[in-house]
């Protein structure tokens, strides 16, 4: 029997007439193939669409999550027939999650009370204002495909792209997205930032470092890790939140450095709590094992933290680019480090 091999085009996500167009090798034109064989997917729209951007992405799908929505050009996801008996045939195969058109969630979640209680989930596949495939699917990426494993070291560059396709496709500030961060992305980012500071900066040995805490805590850790320091003066102002985070930061360090959380005053008194604050923390520490973070602060806390510097000291940049989200583009961070 002869195997036919075509080629998946992807017009959905830019413009429209897509579906599964056969090589032109193949020569199917002259063929009874050509007749209907690639005209359209149907129901499979989302698992197939989905399917082919996980693989472009390199990530593996999760088998326990399926979907029958089909793609219409003015309204988005679409009802597609004989939803009842696809339902069943995914419980059968062992099914944790069932993606339908949002017009079909009622009818999926009345069968699965009735037939299979609280054995599948149903996840709705609303439209967006304008239609937009890739906006519609791009939730539920992380949803179809398993959850990559660790980059094995800062060589293993394969394994960090996998890993950070699989972080964009996460809801932004969902929670989920920054414990993925922080156990998948962090360790290589931080060493490849140790890597690139270590053949610039021989000499650079730091033990104490000094950052401001934000409401993103996983950045201070970062950047720490990065330095290597042992060290941490956490700062932050009194607000309740940044406290936390400080704290949340400090417990995030353990194992690898010593956090010290410290609170400064946000008004007249800011240059001189921050000055008394670094001048305690680094007592008796020789300058050239010190380096102050000028990432994490505002304008203003910045200029008192280079204010506090010793000559000998190091400062310490790291410039990133930022998603459209506000999150950080992982694998975009340039290490900048000089001496006061």
């Amino acid at each position: 029997m002869a195997q036919v091999r075509g080629i998946a085009v992807l017009d959905p996500l830019f413009g429209a007439g897509w579906g599964l167009q056969p090589d032109p090798r193949l020569a199917l034109d002259r063929t009874p193939l050509a007749d209907d064989l690639f005209e359209t997917v149907e129901s499979g729209w989302a698992s197939l669409t989905g399917g082919l951007i996980a693989a472009v992405q390199r990530l593996d799908l999760d088998p326990g999550v399926w979907a029958s929505v089909a793609w219409d050009e003015r309204s988005g996801p679409a009802e597609v027939a004989g939803l009842e008996e696809k339902l069943a045939v995914a419980v059968e195969f062992g099914a944790r999650m069932f993606a339908v058109a949002i017009r079909q969630r009622a009818a999926a979640e009345d069968w699965v009370a009735a037939n299979v209680p609280g054995r599948i989930t149903i996840l709705p596949v609303p439209s967006t204002i304008p239609v937009d495939p890739w906006a519609v699917l791009r939730e539920y990426l992380s949803k179809f495909t398993r959850e990559p494993q660790v980059p094995a070291s800062v060589e293993d560059n394969d394994g960090f792209q996998c890993c950070r396709q699989y972080y964009l496709n996460l809801p932004a500030f969902s929670g989920h997205d920054s414990r993925f961060y922080r156990s998948h992305l962090q360790p290589f980012i931080a060493g490849r930032c140790r890597v690139a500071i270590r053949d610039r900066h021989p000499a650079f040995a730091a033990t104490h470092f000094v950052t401001v805490v934000s409401k993103s805590p996983e950045l201070a850790v970062m950047l720490a890790h990065a330095t290597a320091a042992t060290n941490c003066l956490l700062l932050h102002t009194p607000e309740g939140k940044l406290a936390e985070s400080a704290e949340h930061c400090r417990r995030l360090l353990e194992g690898r450095a010593a956090g010290i959380p410290t609170p400064f005053s946000t008004g007249a008194e800011m240059g001189e709590d921050i000055r008394r604050a670094v001048e305690r923390f680094t007592h008796g520490v020789p300058p050239d094992r010190v380096v102050l973070d000028l990432k994490s602060a505002t304008s203003k806390m910045k200029y008192w933290v280079a204010r506090a510097a010793r000559p000998g000291n190091w400062l310490f940049n790291l410039e990133t680019t930022f998603l459209d989200d506000r999150r950080n583009d992982p694998g975009t961070e340039r290490p900048e480090l000089w001496q006061a």
